[in-house]
């Protein structure tokens, strides 16, 4: 998928390639064309190019390490598919902070989805439905999270007493972790501002006001507690 970029300066023209893939092939081939890109996000493909990403692994890794300072041991992760580049981390950065701490990861409870409601709810559904539930959920997009909300409220279960959540993502369109009853724990970043970052470097090299060497831009979220974290136990 390629974000096209609507502006001809000097008669010249750029693109920007989103959710960039694992060993992504549009990279090689916008490298060969000479036609300047900026991707967002980051691929494993051995080409110098520019980038505006986020740091997917320390995302996950955060949430991750909050629950498992709540004492929370039975930890879930609904994620995109790990073709995503983006997606590849935070499953390594999920693992990272399970593996630091001793803590097996159980294959049953490591999901991948895509980042709706509705997926959301037959997922979380799903995890609670175990003879071994999780006890607390991390989820790749406050949508997956609202439908986490509705499976634990069907299974009359209540978030932050008997199950936790948090989420990435915070700050999308329509959508806010601060609405959530209880308020949803969350990592936010703009998507608007990321956006605005990547067309500036695309304009720029356009307008050859940037050296040659690539721009290459990780971002850090922050995390903002909030009540649907609670101390980790049996359910």
């Amino acid at each position: 998928m390629f974000a096209s970029l609507p502006c001809w300066l000097g008669f010249r023209c750029g693109t920007i390639p989103a959710a960039a893939l694992e060993g992504d092939p549009r990279i090689a081939l916008l490298a060969g064309t000479g036609i300047p890109f900026v991707v967002h996000g980051r691929s494993d493909v051995d080409i110098s190019c520019s980038y505006v990403d986020v740091d997917n692994f320390e995302i996950f890794r955060r949430l991750a390490e909050v629950l498992l300072d709540y004492g929370h041991r039975r930890i879930a992760a609904l994620n995109s598919y790990r073709r995503f580049r983006y997606a590849a981390a935070r499953d390594a950065g999920y693992r990272a902070a399970m593996e630091g701490r001793h803590v097996p990861v159980d294959p049953d409870l490591v999901l991948e989805t895509a980042m709706t409601e509705e997926d959301g709810l037959k997922l979380g559904a799903r995890l609670l439905s175990l003879p071994e539930p999780p006890t607390a959920i991390i989820c790749g997009s406050i949508f997956l999270a609202k439908g986490v909300y509705r499976a634990a409220a069907e299974a009359g279960r209540t978030i932050g007493k008997d199950l936790s959540v948090v989420a990435h993502d915070d700050q999308l369109r329509g959508i806010s972790a601060a609405d959530f009853a209880p308020a949803l724990t969350a990592t936010q970043q703009s998507v608007e501002m990321a956006g605005r970052r990547l067309a500036e470097i695309l304009i720029d090299r356009l307008e050859g006001r940037l050296a040659p060497e690539p721009v290459c831009e990780v971002s850090r979220p922050d995390l903002i507690l909030r009540g649907s974290v609670g101390q980790g136990k049996l359910v």
